[in-house]
C-alpha cells in the first residue's frame, strides 16, 4: 500500500466489488460501521463520492503492504483511494456481516438526487406505472423482502403509491 497524508493506493487488487445503496439499507439489513459511519442522505446529494467499506474488503486493504508498511483498519477513514474512477473518500467501515458478497464489497451512495455537475441540482422525475421486478431465492424470506421494499417506498413516494404482487 502506497500511501501519501491522505490518499491509499492499493498495490496488488486489481478488483473489488461494490453495490449502490441508499442510506437506508444498513438500517435495513442491521448493519452497523465499526469504525467511521454508514452513508447518509447528504453522500448521496454531494459530488464527491463516499464509500463504506465491507469489513474483509476493509482488512485487506489494510494488510496490503509494499516495504513492510501496512495500515489498520481504523486508519483507512477519511483516506481517500485512488480507483478506476477517480478518488472515493472512505467514510466508515462496517462491522462482519456474515455475509461474504458485503464483507467482502464496497457500498456507495445511490445518487438520486445529484445531477452530472454535482450541484444537486432537480430531482429525478419518475415516471408513472413503472415495474420494479425482483428475485428473492430464498421464499421464505419474501414476505420480509416485501415489507422491507414497502417500507422504502412508501417513505419515497407515499402511502398507496405502490402494488406488490406475486
Amino acid at each position: 500500500m502506497v500511501s501519501t497524508a491522505d490518499i491509499v493506493i492499493v498495490d496488488g487488487m486489481d478488483r473489488m466489488n461494490g453495490f449502490r445503496v441508499t442510506p437506508q439499507f444498513f438500517d435495513a439489513w442491521k448493519i452497523k460501521a465499526v469504525q467511521g459511519s454508514l452513508l447518509t442522505d447528504a453522500d448521496a446529494q454531494g459530488s464527491a463520492i463516499s464509500v463504506v467499506l465491507g469489513s474483509s474488503a476493509a482488512a485487506k486493504i489494510a494488510a496490503a503492504k509494499i516495504a513492510g508498511e501496512g495500515k489498520s483498519v481504523s486508519d483507512l477513514v477519511g483516506k481517500k483511494l485512488l480507483t478506476r474512477e477517480g478518488y472515493v473518500q472512505v467514510v466508515g467501515v462496517l462491522a462482519s456481516t456474515s455475509n461474504i458478497p458485503y464483507d467482502e464489497s464496497y457500498f456507495s451512495p445511490y445518487k438520486t438526487y445529484a445531477s452530472p455537475e454535482g450541484d444537486g441540482g432537480p430531482p429525478r422525475m419518475w415516471g408513472r406505472n413503472t415495474d420494479l421486478r425482483f428475485i428473492v431465492t430464498d421464499a421464505s424470506k419474501l414476505a420480509e423482502t416485501e415489507a422491507l421494499l414497502s417500507g422504502w417506498f412508501e417513505s419515497c413516494f407515499g402511502e398507496g403509491q405502490i402494488a406488490i404482487s406475486n
